[in-house]
């Protein structure tokens, strides 16, 4: 039997097929862990699309470890797990096609991530982190902290609202917009960047008159 865990995950499995299936879950253990490859191959996807800089080996070592997995489980269950990660690597790769910035700040992948609602707090840990001269930033009563995260020569707050999510991304590049034209007072691309504070900033999300407005009140208090 072949199972589409991928709309089981998202919800979109007829709901008798995926009540049928989380029963049997709750009782297979074989079932259990593949499941829980997937689950764990879509994540290392996701982590990987976080970085600018993939390339083919890394898509390479992505299909390796779904054959090492492959090999520990049964040979059936083994060729669906290369299947369906010779599928998502198509998908991720068309997915990078359209969503590569080549403004963005987060070049690196996540190193940690916590969940965080007070601007103050957030600050505070990305300092730990980074070394970086972090402010409390407060995008809008309407745009709540959720959470802050950093990698490798970056760091972001992330933001939620009724209208989506945003993302502010720091860095100590000075130079990071070298090359790309000023429009206004931002540098625009899929995102609105500028400098304040001896950091670089980035802002991502929202339509684009939301997060003009959410740029210029974060630049105020990033001066």
């Amino acid at each position: 039997m072949n199972i589409d865990w991928q709309s089981y995950q998202d919800g979109t499995m007829p709901a008798d097929q995926s009540e049928e299936l989380a029963a049997r879950l709750a009782s297979d253990d074989d079932l259990r862990e593949e499941y829980q490859g997937y689950r764990a191959f879509v994540e290392a996807v996701r982590e990987a699309g976080m970085s600018e800089k993939l390339d083919d080996s890394a898509a390479d070592l992505l299909l390796q470890r779904a054959a090492r997995q492959a090999k520990r489980g049964r040979p059936r269950r083994g060729l669906q797990a290369l299947a369906i990660a010779a599928s998502l690597l198509v998908g991720f790769f068309a997915y990078r096609a359209v969503s590569y910035d080549p403004m963005a700040l987060a070049t690196t992948p996540t190193r940690e991530i916590v969940t965080i609602s007070q601007p103050e707090g957030a600050a505070d840990w990305v300092r730990s982190k980074t070394g970086y001269d972090a402010p409390a930033i407060s995008l809008s009563p309407d745009a709540v902290l959720v959470s802050a995260r950093y990698g490798d020569n970056w760091a972001c707050y992330d933001y939620e609202s009724d209208s989506g999510k945003f993302y502010l991304y720091m860095s100590d590049r000075a130079d990071h917009f070298a090359g790309f034209e000023r429009q206004g007072d931002f540098f625009e691309g899929k995102g609105l960047g500028w400098y304040g504070g001896d950091m670089t900033w980035y802002l991502r999300g929202g339509s684009d008159t939301e997060r003009r407005l959410l740029a210029s009140r974060a630049a105020s208090q990033t001066r």
